[in-house]
């Protein structure tokens, strides 16, 4: 496998993915995965939030902005057969079009996690609300977020267009060790040792006192519930991490 790529889904602890490999770029090199530098990696390396180091790539190949050295240099490396390692939630949204042409006719491995959609409704909104300057309520947002919650349609798209995704949960109590880097290592066959650094390092989590009524929660969980059941079937053997209470 030559090419493995990290969508999200968002609110999944992609920033603190991301902030782990740019850190950690040497040591994930000596373990044989390059994770190429992106025009954020600076900030990714502080711990800030970043578009993560494909992000600029996706827009290259969408005809926003042209990146042609950087995308010469992947097309290279994916033709000398480097082991490259991506992480770009822009993958998971508009850019999961032109993923095909990212993978430009190579093997791909594509890594994405889930939560709960009640627990993923209060930290979008957070963003929203801290970083976008939404002023609208909890359930103004969720009449705006409810069809990008139904991530069936999402992984049915994905698969259709580029093979099977590899799914994981998003839940402290499935991570390896307990710890999302340490998961994610996992996924890439790898083990969590000392010789990383960072590994619990806390990015993008912003505080909200939104809360879930009882009426929404259980609108919630009539939208999604039989979905959520399907998805565990699918990718966890059956244990509904997705559950939704």
């Amino acid at each position: 496998m030559s090419l493995t790529v990290h969508i999200g889904a968002h609110k999944t602890g992609t920033s603190a993915i991301q902030a782990f490999c740019a850190r950690n770029r040497e040591t994930l090199a000596q373990r044989g995965y390059i994770y190429p530098v992106g025009p954020g990696d600076k900030f990714a390396r502080e711990g800030q939030t970043t578009a993560g180091n494909a992000n600029h790539l996706c827009r290259h190949l969408e005809g926003v902005k042209a990146f042609d050295s950087e995308w010469r240099a992947h097309l290279d490396a994916l033709e000398r057969g480097d082991n490259l390692l991506y992480s770009a939630e822009v993958f998971w949204g508009s850019g999961m079009k032109v993923l095909s042409d990212f993978r430009a006719g190579h093997d791909a491995r594509i890594i994405a996690y889930l939560r709960p959609q009640t627990d993923y409704l209060i930290s979008a909104y957070a963003t929203m609300v801290s970083r976008k300057g939404f002023a609208g309520s909890l359930e103004e947002y969720y009449a705006q977020a409810q069809r990008q919650m139904h991530y069936e349609r999402k992984l049915d798209r994905l698969e259709e267009w580029n093979g099977p995704i590899e799914v994981r949960p998003y839940s402290k109590a499935a991570f390896r060790d307990g710890l999302l880097v340490s998961d994610f290592l996992k996924a890439l066959g790898l083990d969590y040792d000392d010789a990383f650094s960072a590994a619990d390092a806390v990015v993008n989590k912003l505080p909200t006192d939104a809360v879930l009524t009882d009426e929404m929660r259980e609108r919630i969980v009539d939208e999604y519930s039989e979905e959520n059941e399907r998805l565990a079937d699918r990718y966890f053997g059956g244990v509904n991490w997705l559950k939704l209470t």
